[in-house]
């Protein structure tokens, strides 16, 4: 995942280039920097301490959107 900042305005986009900011509200909304910048780095899910990619694509396929709740829930970090 990227999040690209520019002056206020947020985009997060897969490494294909979609453009996945409406999935990923929180990650979005969680990052507030007042210049520009592109933040690369990975999404994964955490249960029970571990980091478990099968999960991570199970919650994509599903077609969630990361909210507050949900996160918590599902041990999305």
């Amino acid at each position: 995942m990227q999040v690209h900042l520019n002056r206020g305005r947020k985009k997060v986009l897969t490494r294909n280039g979609l453009d996945w900011t409406k999935r990923f509200t929180e990650i979005a909304g969680a990052l507030a920097i007042s210049g520009e910048a592109v933040i690369d780095g990975e999404v994964v899910v955490v249960p029970e301490g571990r980091t478990n990619f099968s999960e991570w694509q199970s919650w994509l396929r599903a077609g969630r959107e990361l909210r507050p709740a949900a996160v918590r829930r599902s041990g999305l970090v």
